[in-house]
């Protein structure tokens, strides 16, 4: 065996082929959701909590943390959202950070879900291997 029990295979070093194969699976992990919403729709938000979740994208991608309460707030109350002290959502920031990302890079928040899954696929192949 080479040095520290690392494998040479076709002149690659096992380093190598592990970032290579991290490379392909987030890259992998981009493709297939941009393929299916090319050939069905782009994603549009059909339940109330995933109103919030852009609620919560929207907010970090303008640089705010919380939203100023409206004077009306009464009037717009819906789930999953505070209005006092401030006007926020519910949920932990992951998922509203990227939304955020895609939003504000890319300008679409479905695009921030994609690069999250992405990580989340190389995530489970360092996992598994």
């Amino acid at each position: 065996m080479a040095p520290n029990s690392e494998v040479i295979i076709n002149g690659i070093d096992a380093k190598t082929q592990r970032l290579f194969t991290y490379l392909a699976v987030f890259a992998l992990g981009i493709l297939v959701p941009v393929i299916f919403a090319h050939i069905y729709a782009y994603p549009v938000p059909h339940v109330h909590d995933e109103f919030a979740y852009l609620l919560q994208g929207d907010t970090f991608s303008h640089g705010r943390l919380t939203n100023p309460t409206h004077s009306l707030y009464r009037f717009f109350e819906t789930f999953h959202v505070f209005f006092n002290p401030t006007y926020q959502v519910k949920y932990p920031p992951g998922q509203g950070f990227f939304l955020a990302i895609g939003e504000f890079f890319f300008s679409h928040p479905a695009i921030g879900v994609w690069i999250s899954l992405a990580f989340a696929c190389v995530a489970l192949t360092w996992m598994l291997n």
